[in-house]
């Protein structure tokens, strides 16, 4: 059988998706409403709604919950669709433990290779920590940790570790981000 001198057809192999930075902008959308409260735990997440809220169409919107779900942030019930996923306080507490030990290992190994300008912006962040969390002002801890975990993750140099912290942290976030906890928890994990 002679070869073919035209071009093959690119096979879709991984069928039709939406353009990953419509789906990013959708899925950082929910996250940002999940975690703020915006969407509180149990609120139906209807694809048909959030596409005409968001302007788009409900393939990214799609893609952006079974993302959220396998996160653990949102949960799909049969014949009703996706919810936001309660958490409860075994749940952040166990949550909590697994931090600890990636963050001691992420301590451990980011020692050895951060620079000098990165121990003096965590020191900034530190303090932004404490400050915030005694002026219970939550947006600027969460920011503030975020920035220390991302510089002290990358300076491990190990993915893994970055990817799993950073997936335990977005499930546990929201709930630090509740009013009652913003003096009883975070508090003391700036001080930490």
């Amino acid at each position: 059988m002679p070869m073919s001198s035209e071009p093959a057809e690119p096979l879709d192999i991984f069928g039709a998706s939406a353009t990953p930075s419509i789906v990013d902008g959708v899925y950082g959308s929910l996250l940002s409403a999940i975690v703020e409260h915006r969407l509180g735990a149990g609120t139906p997440l209807s694809q048909n709604k959030l596409a005409n809220h968001l302007g788009v169409s409900r393939t990214p919107v799609r893609e952006a919950l079974l993302r959220l779900e396998s996160e653990g942030l949102v949960t799909r019930l049969p014949d009703t669709g996706f919810v936001v996923a309660t958490i409860t306080p075994e749940e952040v507490n166990e949550a909590c433990e697994l931090l600890e030990l990636l963050d001691t290992f992420a301590y451990l190994r980011a020692s050895e290779s951060l620079e000098p300008d990165e121990i003096d912006e965590l020191v900034a962040l530190a303090r932004t920590l404490v400050d915030s969390a005694e002026s219970g002002e939550a947006e600027a801890w969460k920011a503030a940790d975020q920035r220390y975990h991302q510089i002290v993750n990358e300076a491990t140099g190990n993915r893994f570790v970055a990817e799993a912290n950073q997936e335990v942290r977005r499930r546990v976030q929201r709930f630090w981000m509740q009013e009652p906890m913003l003096d009883g928890r975070l508090r003391p994990c700036a001080q930490d």
